[in-house]
Formats: structure tokens, C-alpha cells, sequence
């Protein structure tokens, strides 16, 4: 299989890199925003791309085709070896979503560019029934981009006794970023899994990986997570 062209340009990455194993480690899977109103094709998002941004939603639908299966063998390996499975969920506390950051509201003007922010328990606030949380799981609802701007979720962390968060989810350069760089900044070791993470381009995917590569964390594959995390035992 060929090196991706993102992994090529960190060959020439003129600094250290973030480098850490997994062995004796407290690892978490965070798994961000996965839920009906942003990676299912029928909701929010994925019915206004088919609508209005057809190419963006063919490669948007191709992507979570890939990573949904991904992140619930994610999910099982972390279950089945009793370690931590988190949610993070995306959405007002309010019907009218006055609770959110004003740069998440959704103002007037190009209609075909909005769709609803939806509060907490409506159908589409929740996670997609492949991913669906079950006993032991955590589920913790955030009304900004990073979990650790509107939640407790550090202080959860720490009592949990978590050392290393595998992030999966969406999107890549939005959620999934922001949280892992706040999460590396608090001190975590933090993983990618770039085949358990989407968004609306592959440049912008791509984007995230490397400059989180280099100095945040590590970015690896579901395959490689898994193995590597077997290993260690």
C-alpha cells in the first residue's frame, strides 16, 4: 500500500515528534459526535449535502461507510478488554440553541449552507444505532467544538485514571481536532485514528492528520491501534 502524501511530508518535518507506547498506559476510546444529525445520511447535514452539495455528500457518505464499521470494532476491542468507551455528543440544552457560541448559532442568509443544531433529546442529537453507547459507556453532551471548553470531561479523565485517549469521530478538522489538541495541551497522549475519523474533504482530513503528527500526538490506524493496544496487554 502506498505512503500516503500527508505521512511522506513528515519526513521533512524539521522538529521532534510526539512518540509514546501504549504499554502501562490508561487508554479511553473517545468517540466525538457521532450522531444522527451530523454522519447519517437522512439528518441534518447529510440530507442538506444530498440536497444542495451532492459531490461533497458522495465522498462525505463513502467516508463514514468506512469509518462506522471502524469505530465499532473500536469500540469492541475497548469493551472486551475493560478499558473506558466515551461519547461526546454535540448540541443546545435549550430548544432554541441560545446556550450555544454565537459562531455555532445558525444565522439567516444561504439557506442552502444552514442546517438545525438539535438540542438534546431529539432524534437527531443521538448516536448512531451502530455506535449506540451500552452499560459503563460515558456520554457527555457539549455545547463547543472542544470537550474540554464546555464540559467536565478533564475532571472525568483524571478520575477515571486515563493516561492516552484513542479520538475517533467527526470532523476531523473541527470536533475531533479541537478536542485532541486541548486534550494533548492538558496532557494526554493522544491518538488519531485516521480510518475512524471524516470530514467533508480529504485535503482538510489530510490537513489535521499532519500538523497533529507533529506535534500533538499520533496518528495510526484502527488496525494498528488494535494491535498495538493488544500487545501491550
Amino acid at each position: 500500500m502506498a505512503t500516503p502524501t500527508w505521512r511522506r511530508a513528515l519526513e521533512l518535518w524539521p522538529l521532534p515528534m510526539p512518540e509514546f507506547a501504549l504499554g502501562g498506559k490508561r487508554i479511553a476510546l473517545l468517540v466525538v459526535d457521532m450522531q444522527r444529525f451530523c454522519a447519517h445520511p437522512d439528518y441534518g447535514l447529510g440530507a442538506r449535502l444530498r440536497e444542495h452539495f451532492p459531490q461533497a455528500a458522495e465522498y462525505y457518505f463513502a467516508r463514514l461507510s468506512l469509518i462506522v464499521p471502524n469505530i465499532a470494532r473500536l469500540q469492541r476491542a475497548f469493551r472486551e478488554t475493560q478499558r473506558q468507551v466515551i461519547f461526546t455528543t454535540f448540541g443546545s440544552e435549550l430548544p432554541g440553541g441560545g446556550d450555544l457560541p454565537r459562531s455555532r448559532r445558525r444565522p439567516p442568509g444561504r439557506p442552502e449552507r444552514q442546517f438545525n443544531n438539535f438540542s438534546r433529546g431529539t432524534v437527531e442529537h443521538g448516536i448512531l444505532p451502530d455506535l449506540r453507547p451500552v452499560s459503563g459507556d460515558l456520554v457527555i453532551n457539549k455545547v463547543t467544538t472542544s470537550a474540554f471548553t464546555s464540559t467536565g470531561i478533564d475532571q472525568s479523565l483524571r478520575h477515571l485514571g486515563v493516561d492516552v485517549l484513542a479520538i475517533t469521530g467527526v470532523s476531523t478538522e473541527v470536533c475531533v481536532e479541537s478536542t485532541a489538541r486541548d486534550a494533548a495541551d492538558r496532557g494526554y497522549e493522544c491518538v488519531l485514528v485516521d480510518d475512524a475519523c471524516a470530514t467533508l474533504d480529504a485535503a482538510a482530513h489530510a490537513a489535521t492528520l499532519t500538523s497533529f503528527a507533529r506535534v500533538f500526538g499520533r496518528v495510526m490506524s484502527t488496525d494498528a491501534l488494535v494491535d498495538e493496544m493488544t500487545n501491550a496487554g
